[in-house]
C-alpha cells in the first residue's frame, strides 16, 4: 500500500489567477532560492534551495482558474523522485481556496523521511502565505 499523500489546505486573499501566477512565475518569492520555471505543459522547472537540494519537476498542468501539477522527475531529497505535487485552486467567496498534494511520495508513511517531507511543506506553505500577507516570502 503506498503512503498517504501530503495535503495541506491554505485560504489566500487574492484570486486565483493571482495565486496561480505566485505558483508558477514566482517560485523563487516563496519556494526556493532560485528557479527556471517551466511555462507550459511538458517543460521542466529547475529549483534550487539555499541547503543545496534540488528538484526538477515536468509540467503535468498549468491551468490557472483550477490547477498546477508537477512530476518531479529528479530530486535530490529522498523519496521525491516520481512523485507528483499539485497545486489545486477554487474560489472561497472573494479568495482562494489552495489545496496541496504530494502524491507517490517514495518514503513510508513514518519515519524521518516522510517528517522531513511534512515539514518542508509546512516551511513553505508558510512562506508563501507571508508573501501574500506582506509581500515577502521566505524561500529555502
Amino acid at each position: 500500500m503506498p503512503p498517504s499523500p501530503i495535503e495541506r489546505r491554505l485560504v489566500l486573499t487574492p484570486p486565483p489567477a493571482e495565486v496561480y501566477a505566485l505558483l508558477t512565475q514566482a517560485q523563487d518569492r516563496w519556494w526556493c532560492q532560485k528557479v527556471t520555471p517551466a511555462a507550459k505543459v511538458g517543460e521542466v522547472a529547475t529549483l534550487r534551495f539555499t541547503d543545496g537540494a534540488t528538484l526538477r519537476l515536468q509540467a503535468l498542468a498549468m491551468d490557472p482558474a483550477e490547477r498546477v501539477a508537477w512530476r518531479v522527475v529528479e530530486s535530490s531529497v529522498t523519496g521525491w523522485t516520481g512523485s507528483t505535487i499539485a497545486f489545486l485552486l477554487r474560489p472561497h467567496m472573494t479568495q482562494t481556496s489552495l489545496t496541496l498534494v504530494h502524491e507517490r511520495l517514495g518514503v513510508g508513511p513514518t519515519g524521518p523521511d516522510r517528517a522531513r517531507a511534512e515539514q518542508l511543506w509546512s516551511l513553505r506553505l508558510e512562506s508563501l502565505t507571508a508573501l501574500v500577507r506582506y509581500g515577502a516570502g521566505q524561500p529555502g
